[in-house]
């Protein structure tokens, strides 16, 4: 059996010279630098680890079915126990409930309090630094940037690297070259497109509220 052809490591600056892809992935890893420190950053302020304040955030714009510890930890690509244990540090500061699920009387769900509401309206502004960069980006730079992003994003929860659970891609609305569109959605009846919506064009998301699992 012939030997699969070891690539070079990407984080060699000669690598990154020669080839595009490992250029890349050295950008995206100083981009995820950039999302580790505000997250840093924002956790210190208010004495919360990093991951509270993702659960803290996550909790404040979902629905109620999704806010279970399970969900969390699939979300965040964490184990259970690492999700209990920033519940209970949440739950010890008085930010979030457990509460009796109403969808299943063996589960529980996570609640907010008004004081977990108002810190995680807060902190769901952490990455506004990098919202700010990306808001002088031209338009079509940043519709380039968006639709290689959903792609990448995509290929990795092919590859089950990524879960991405409410994305377009793994939703059973989506439509790959419906009526010769190349992105459509079933269900909104509308072509979908990555940049700024046109006309009767709808965004492809990456959390949307009406996916269904294929």
């Amino acid at each position: 059996m012939a030997k699969q052809k070891k690539i070079p490591s990407p984080f060699n600056p000669q690598t990154q010279v020669k080839r595009d892809s490992a250029r890349t992935v050295a950008a995206l890893e100083r981009i995820s630098e950039a999302f580790r420190v505000l997250l840093w950053r924002t956790g210190k302020e208010h004495k919360l680890s990093p991951i509270a304040v993702q659960i803290l955030t996550f909790l404040q714009y979902h629905s109620e079915e999704l806010c279970t510890v399970g969900v969390l930890a699939q979300e965040f690509n964490m184990t259970k126990q690492t999700v209990s244990e920033a519940v209970f540090t949440l739950e010890s500061k008085g930010l979030v409930l457990k509460v009796a699920s109403p969808f299943d009387a063996r589960s529980i769900v996570l609640h907010l309090t008004e004081a977990g509401k108002n810190l995680a309206e807060e902190l769901g502004r952490f990455a506004e630094p990098l919202e700010n960069v990306l808001a002088t980006l031209e338009a079509p730079q940043h519709t380039a940037l968006l639709e290689g992003a959903l792609m990448l994003i995509r290929g990795l929860n092919e590859a089950g690297i990524v879960r991405t659970e409410r994305m377009c891609f793994t939703c059973k609305h989506y439509a790959e070259g419906y009526e010769g569109k190349p992105h459509y959605c079933l269900l909104l009846r509308q072509a979908l497109q990555s940049g700024v919506p046109e006309g009767k064009n709808a965004p492809l998301r990456i959390d949307c509220e009406e996916h269904e699992a294929v």
